[in-house]
């Protein structure tokens, strides 16, 4: 994010939430790998977030946490819990409004005739992703749609989003969608080969194009070089000879359109 690259969501994972046994050391006692779980987790997005606020990236990031699965809302033998239907998800960043959406669980609704399940879903975490996409990323509805769509009710979650989940300094209008683009009629602008590459990258143009500017970067963001590629020849080169082994990002634009190529260096 910090070199420019216009990728618009990121995933990392964290794993070992599975906790059939061990979650707590001991009855009543909270401690445990749990505990020690969500305090990885807690301790990586406080510095997450100092981060991007430190480089001024604050206002243009939002985050959130989900899993595969939930728990159930008792304990079973082995100080663990097992597989459930539901969990919480947590949404932070500037951008974001500040409280809970939704209400505490009934813990009571989880019986033995039930196996111990909490049913009832407050939010689908598909709203949560339609909300963000349209509402922080300004996603038209046809680009939530084709993402996500409800198709036991048959309704649209642009329709179903959670209110007041971005904060209105953040929020897009709809009148900013982006159903209104025209993207280009090509899928790509210009091909990039050999990939893998070892010395001489050739950037081809598919469309007209005199000239481009491009931006190297590590995969991490870190911007490595940035410069101008003539074409008038019908193709251009960027030399990565002097790279290291690894996957790089090469960012390529004509001033109206860009696309971002994953290069691996051999």
């Amino acid at each position: 994010m910090r070199g420019g690259i216009q990728t618009k969501v990121y995933m990392v994972t964290i794993g070992g939430f599975d906790t059939h046994n061990a979650q707590n050391q001991a009855s009543n006692d909270i401690n445990g790998r749990h505990t020690s779980l969500l305090n990885e987790l807690s301790a990586a997005v406080d510095a997450f977030v100092a981060d991007i606020n430190s480089d001024s990236l604050g206002d243009e990031v939002v985050g959130l946490t989900f899993s595969e699965f939930g728990r159930k809302a008792i304990q079973n033998g082995n100080l663990g819990t097992d597989h459930g239907e539901i969990a919480p998800m947590f949404v932070f960043g500037k951008p974001v409004q500040r409280g809970i959406s939704g209400e505490n669980v009934n813990l009571r609704e989880a019986t033995s005739s039930n196996n111990w399940q909490l049913k009832t879903v407050q939010h689908d975490y598909r709203q949560v992703f339609a909300t963000l996409m349209q509402d922080f990323l300004g996603a038209s509805d046809s680009v939530v749609d084709k993402a996500f769509f409800d198709q036991t009710n048959q309704q649209s979650f642009a329709n179903n989003k959670i209110e007041n989940l971005i904060k209105g300094s953040h929020y897009v209008d709809n009148s900013c969608y982006s159903l209104n683009v025209s993207p280009p009629d090509t899928e790509t602008l210009w091909a990039a080969y050999p990939n893998p590459v070892f010395d001489k990258l050739f950037i081809n143009p598919i469309s007209e194009a005199s000239s481009v500017e491009y931006r190297l970067h590590y995969t991490n963001g870190r911007l490595i070089e940035k410069g101008q590629i003539d074409l008038s020849n019908g193709y251009g080169i960027i030399e990565m000879a002097s790279l290291s082994s690894g996957m790089y990002i090469v960012h390529i634009s004509d001033g109206v359109y860009s696309e971002n190529k994953k290069i691996i260096k051999s």
